[in-house]
C-alpha cells in the first residue's frame, strides 16, 4: 500500500462532509504565532490564550488532533479567521501536554500532513475549521 493509498484510507475514515464534490474534514485548530511545523517533525508549542487552550482541550476529547495556522501578524492576540491566517497549516497529534507554572500549556505535538484552510465552523468558545488534505507526490 502506497503512502497516498494510506491517506485516502485516513481521510475516509475521519469526520467528514461534502463541500463542492469534495470530502471536507472538521477539527479545532490554533493560530500560531512563530511556529511552522513540517510532517515528521516533532516540537513543542506553547499556548497562553483562552481560545486556543480550549481548543486544544477540544481536541483531546476527541481524536487528539489538531490544525496548525499561522497567523500573518503575532502581534495579534485575537486573529480574525480567516483573513489573519495563511491558508496552509498542518495538523498534527498531541503526543503530550503539560501545565506550567505561568498558566500556560506546553503541547508536544507531531506533525502528520499538510492541509488547507477551507472554512471556519462557527464556534465562539474555541476555534475550528473544515480543511482538506494536501497531498504530495514523492519521486525518486
Amino acid at each position: 500500500m502506497t503512502i497516498a493509498e494510506i491517506d485516502v484510507r485516513r481521510v475516509l475514515e475521519n469526520n467528514t462532509s461534502t463541500y463542492g464534490g469534495m470530502k471536507m474534514k472538521t477539527a479545532p485548530f490554533i493560530p500560531t504565532k512563530d511556529v511552522i511545523i513540517f510532517p515528521g517533525i516533532i516540537t513543542p508549542i506553547y499556548l497562553g490564550r483562552d481560545k486556543t487552550i480550549k481548543s486544544l482541550e477540544k481536541a483531546l476529547l476527541s481524536d487528539n488532533k489538531v490544525l496548525l495556522f499561522l497567523q500573518k501578524s503575532n502581534k495579534k492576540e485575537n486573529p480574525e479567521i480567516p483573513g489573519d491566517i495563511y491558508e496552509t497549516g498542518a495538523i498534527a497529534k498531541v503526543l503530550q501536554t503539560a501545565k506550567m507554572p505561568d498558566n500556560t500549556i506546553k503541547v508536544l505535538l507531531e506533525c502528520e500532513s499538510r492541509v488547507k484552510f477551507v472554512e471556519t465552523v462557527d464556534k465562539k468558545e474555541f476555534y475550528m475549521a473544515k480543511y482538506e488534505d494536501i497531498f504530495c507526490e514523492i519521486t525518486d
